[in-house]
């Protein structure tokens, strides 16, 4: 449907009309569109890589092989899932075997006709086309996607993948010139549910005021709930090249986008008695301090890191230039900062690094009190398990590293702490993004619903919930400590557009799309950014 020079607001009003049309739509016809949907992920995977590329303002191929594998693994693996679900329910032509429970077949039978808007902030295209899949598959809405105006190079690719709704005027991305926009399509009185990607609390207030208040919004807003992501590094007898490895990890992890993807590491708990705690910090600090400035392609990302900066003056500013490879005529971000907090605060409430998501080239680290040294891990367990439920805003995801010696000396206490967090994706010895991977794990907003406004309820979102659960799911994903999967600087390990293909392909389809690939010579096409048009040509 949508072509991309269409106005959105016009685009949301043809949406309207179409909404009971898609929720009367066979599931067999559904069926099909989901199938071509996940073949369009594969064929578009190398395309979308070079073109997030650009959005990130980066030009480097080996930027682009990273963000390959980041799409297409996680979106083919939630297709897969919800295919699984229409070929049980018996609507797929493979089979006539009905197998799922009620409870899942009434969701996927039951669409009510509405109109869903998918908006995010920071860096999330990913994460947002999935929740535009689960809202149109699974809620049977019609959805719009809005865009900022930063990631317009995005939108032809997005169209192309989801042509099966689009041409039916089923789905339609939003390409908003600005904030103001943006929040005009979101508290549109067409929608009928809003659902936000990258949210954190304050973020949903700043909405609100814009639509002139919570009411204005549509009745049914979900989201997870987002803060500063926090990592809890547990002590462990690491190697020196174990500790060099997981702090390139780790800013990496911090420095994904230029800090502005909302899954971005922000805030480090280690306990001040690990003897190898400075030497971690003093690690992670120089990784960082040697990192080039990528592009600063969030507009309020400078806005952000001075408010930051503000709060904290004597943190650590690294002095590096930008890198060599941003697009013209967008410049660099700020400089990164690493904060270490040399003592637990007083009042945690009051503090920006436990309560705001800055979104760009951030990283606090708190060394925590955690007893005497033989009781070091379980002692600190508890005070950081405490710390990240209790004083960091947020409950959508977190990280915890641990040695495989101390998980297997300490396990019955890891697995304790791991229950007793409450976020909704917990992944362990990775950063966020490749927790998003499995498609089993919800990426919901932990324990169903979170006030983020005086009387208003954030209802539970769903980035991910393939196996259709009704409530909020906390999910493990759990990676071995020391893995090749690890994302790392390229100029620690780069890795070519097609091994990067390569290896998607077959964590998806698994053998036979391995060698599959390794005959096809179509899986790059050419992508080029048309100069002046903010579009895409292949």
């Amino acid at each position: 449907m949508s072509e991309v020079e269409e106005d959105p607001a016009q685009l949301l009003a043809v949406l309207a009309t179409r909404k009971a049309d898609w929720a009367a739509t066979p599931l067999e016809d559904k069926y099909q569109a989901a199938l071509e949907i996940r073949s369009r992920v594969l064929e578009a995977a190398s395309r979308w890589s070079r073109v997030a590329a650009h959005t990130r303002g980066c030009s480097k191929e080996a930027v682009a092989a990273q963000e390959l594998p980041l799409m297409l693994v996680p979106l083919a693996n939630y297709l897969d899932n919800l295919l699984t679900w229409f070929s049980l329910l018996g609507w797929s032509t493979s089979t006539e075997v009905t197998l799922a429970s009620a409870s899942q077949g009434a969701q996927l039978r039951a669409a009510s006709p509405a109109v869903a808007v998918v908006r995010s902030v920071g860096y999330a295209p990913v994460e947002s086309l999935a929740a535009a899949l689960h809202l149109a598959f699974v809620s049977g809405a019609v959805v719009g996607l809005v865009l900022p105006a930063w990631q317009a190079p995005l939108q032809l690719v997005m169209e192309y993948i989801m042509d099966p709704l689009a041409r039916g005027a089923f789905f339609a991305t939003l390409l908003a010139a600005d904030d103001a926009e943006a929040t005009a399509l979101t508290s549109s009185p067409a929608i009928d549910r809003l659902h936000l990607v990258g949210f954190t609390p304050d973020d949903f207030g700043a909405l609100a005021e814009a639509a002139g208040g919570a009411d204005a919004l549509p009745p049914l807003v979900s989201g997870e709930v987002h803060g500063p992501a926090p990592w809890i590094v547990a002590p462990g007898p690491w190697t020196q090249a174990q500790l060099a490895h997981h702090s390139q990890v780790l800013a990496e992890a911090a420095a994904y986008a230029g800090g502005a993807s909302p899954y971005a590491a922000r805030l480090v708990l280690l306990p001040t008695a690990w003897e190898q705690a400075d030497a971690f910090v003093d690690l992670v600090r120089g990784e960082l301090a040697g990192y080039k400035l990528p592009a600063a392609v969030d507009p309020g990302v400078a806005q952000r890191h001075a408010d930051f900066r503000r709060h904290y003056p004597d943190a650590f500013v690294s002095g590096a230039g930008p890198r060599n490879d941003l697009i013209p005529g967008v410049g660099p971000c700020p400089p990164w900062v690493v904060n270490v907090l040399e003592a637990y605060p007083d009042d945690p409430a009051s503090e920006p690094a436990f309560q705001t998501d800055p979104r760009g080239p951030v990283l606090t680290i708190i060394a925590t009190d955690a007893g005497s040294e033989e009781e070091l891990l379980i002692s600190f367990l508890d005070r950081a398990v405490r710390a990240v439920n209790e004083d960091v805003q947020g409950s959508f995801g977190m990280t915890l590293v641990a040695h495989g010696a101390t998980q297997k000396r300490y396990a019955a206490q890891l697995d304790a702490a791991l229950a007793a967090v409450r976020y909704g994706v917990v992944v362990v010895n990775a950063n966020l993004g490749l927790g998003l991977w499995s498609a089993q794990t919800h990426w919901g907003v932990h324990g169903g619903a979170a006030e983020v406004a005086p009387g208003r309820t954030l209802r539970l979102g769903s980035t991910q919930n393939s196996l259709l659960y009704d409530e909020g799911v906390k999910g493990v994903v759990r990676f071995p400590f020391e893995t090749y999967l690890h994302i790392l600087p390229p100029e620690y390990r780069s890795i070519t557009m097609r091994a990067s293909r390569q290896l998607a392909v077959g964590i998806v389809d698994g053998m036979r799309g391995f060698l599959r690939g390794l005959k096809d010579k179509s899986w790059a096409p050419p992508v080029t950014v048309g100069e002046g048009s903010g579009g895409v040509v292949a």
